[in-house]
């Protein structure tokens, strides 16, 4: 996590330490629901929200009826966490770019986690729970570390220098604009997720983040023609409701304005 340099002067050093503890703080919401695989609201969950740039972060537990918010944050990009004792925990990228910004409901469906292997060696190394596909895409690692440290030039080498095979797979491509999107580089993001379409024009996490990240850019008709997508590929898939909701908050495509 990138943190925010302190000032080097002994007489003010405890303040800037106790003002950099509070700087997440502002006037943006965010808010869902957590299930299980059978669609059954889940009580007491834990969801962490979390930011590249700003020092620390809530955290707040799900109600009776699988639902939470969090209020009082600041605007930017954010990493929410949503995790459960036995289920598999998911992370969900966010961009805020102000604080009045509106967010659909971040709806979450866990699933049981897989049981261990029962030949697995006693030293086999585990998942890192805060790296959201960080073995299925190893590429993406040095990409999230160069942009959690700021180092946006050095991000954008890396990216020149990923294997072709990443670059034709649409997966990588989508996890890697997903990174960039996480870390507040929108346009980065979704010229990632126009080349995973490019690739797979039916992979429907692809049209679900290019849309988040054309919102973010102030491009609503680009997004409600991707959330569109989303409804049209995968009607009941976990990413529908949000595409829906997002919907019927966008203008209606005739509308002149935004693009």
């Amino acid at each position: 996590m990138r943190w925010s340099s302190l000032i080097v002067l002994a007489g003010v050093a405890a303040l800037a330490t106790a003002l950099g503890a509070q700087d997440w703080k502002g006037r943006a919401r965010l808010d869902g629901q957590v299930t299980d695989g059978s669609g059954t609201p889940m009580s007491g969950a834990t969801i962490t929200v979390s930011s590249l740039a700003r020092a620390g972060g809530p955290v707040v537990r799900s109600d009776d009826e699988g639902r939470w918010v969090v209020d009082g944050i600041a605007a930017g990009s954010w990493v929410v966490e949503i995790a459960a004792p036995g289920y598999a925990a998911q992370q969900i990228g966010v961009h805020l770019p102000h604080e009045s910004s509106w967010l659909a409901p971040l709806d979450v469906k866990l699933e049981r986690s897989p049981p261990a292997p029962a030949d697995a060696p006693d030293d086999a190394p585990e998942a890192d729970a805060d790296d959201p596909g960080s073995g299925a895409h190893p590429e993406n690692l040095d990409l999230r570390a160069a942009l959690e440290a700021g180092r946006v030039e050095r991000a954008h080498e890396l990216l020149s220098s990923v294997d072709e095979d990443a670059r034709r797979d649409a997966d990588a491509l989508v996890e890697m604009g997903t990174t960039f999107l996480t870390a507040g580089e929108t346009a980065d993001a979704v010229s990632l997720f126009d080349r995973a379409v490019e690739r797979d024009p039916a992979h429907v996490d692809a049209h679900f983040r290019r849309a988040l990240g054309l919102l973010a850019l102030g491009r609503s008709k680009e997004a409600r023609a991707d959330f569109e997508a989303v409804l049209e590929l995968s009607p009941e898939g976990p990413a529908a409701e949000k595409a829906r909701k997002a919907l019927l908050e966008l203008p209606p495509a005739s509308a002149g304005g935004t693009r």
